[in-house]
């Protein structure tokens, strides 16, 4: 029920709360399930560096590697981080090169989906961008990653279904 507890209410914080919700391989499988790639694991520590500091993340990706060091190697493992070549975690794994954290960005308890994690030079002129609260996803354009990058993305709205009534009750 406490594991339920946590990704129920808290997805993004995951990572920091493990120790307190269960062990065993399930709760292995399934952090490993949420932490495939590096933007993945460095968006989830981006979001555990908010729930830690009034929900604002690091001011640099210099921060938020201090922050990683300090964290116990068994949580980083359970990310499948490997703790004896940490500085590879904050390499993209496609264009070999460091990430760069958009510094500040605001979350929230309730969860946020504001993109934190970029690609530097992408692959084939798309760029994969981790989220707080959603998994990574391709920027397609210089112009998309941009936005993403200076923060004026908004979550799209659900497209309405053909037929279906959105109008409040009455």
């Amino acid at each position: 029920m406490r594991l339920f507890v946590c990704l129920a209410f808290f997805p993004g914080l995951l990572v920091i709360m493990l120790g307190g919700c269960s062990n065993g391989s399930k709760v292995d499988s399934l952090v490993g399930s949420l932490n495939k790639s590096n933007i993945q694991r460095l968006s989830n520590l981006y979001n555990k560096y908010q729930s830690q500091h009034d929900w604002v993340g690091p001011e640099s990706m210099d921060v938020l590697k201090e922050d990683v060091r300090g964290l116990p190697e068994t949580r980083l493992e359970r990310m499948g981080v490997d703790v004896a070549n940490l500085e590879s975690l904050f390499i993209s794994e496609r264009d070999g090169k460091e990430f760069v954290v958009r510094p500040g960005v605001q979350g929230s308890a309730m969860g946020s989906v504001q993109p934190v994690v970029f690609e530097q030079d992408g692959l084939d002129g798309k760029w994969m961008v981790g989220f707080t609260s959603r998994p990574p996803r391709e920027a397609s354009s210089k112009s998309e990653y941009d936005e993403w990058m200076n923060g004026n993305w908004q979550e799209p709205v659900a497209a309405q279904r053909p037929g279906e009534d959105t109008r409040p009750e009455q």
